[in-house]
């Protein structure tokens, strides 16, 4: 089995990236928060069930940016 060299461990991929969608992801769910909250003050419920529906979406779709953000980041002297 081949190793990585060691130089190529001290240098990645940037990790800003997957950061930077992470946190538009995480904005948009904001977003859609206040048109659940919009939607539930007016008591338009199937509305609100959308927004709350989208929100699940947003959340999965930001963990996975966490998750793989997580596993991109080095595990050795750096950190």
């Amino acid at each position: 089995m081949a190793k990585e060299p060691l130089f190529s461990k001290l240098f990645r991929e940037s990790p800003f990236s997957l950061l930077k969608k992470h946190m538009e992801v995480v904005n948009q769910t904001v977003v859609t928060l206040s048109d659940f909250f919009a939607a539930a003050l007016v008591g338009d419920w199937q509305a609100a069930e959308t927004h709350r529906n989208h929100i699940g979406d947003l959340e999965h779709e930001a963990d996975d940016y966490k998750r793989q953000l997580r596993m991109s980041l080095p595990r050795g002297i750096f950190l």
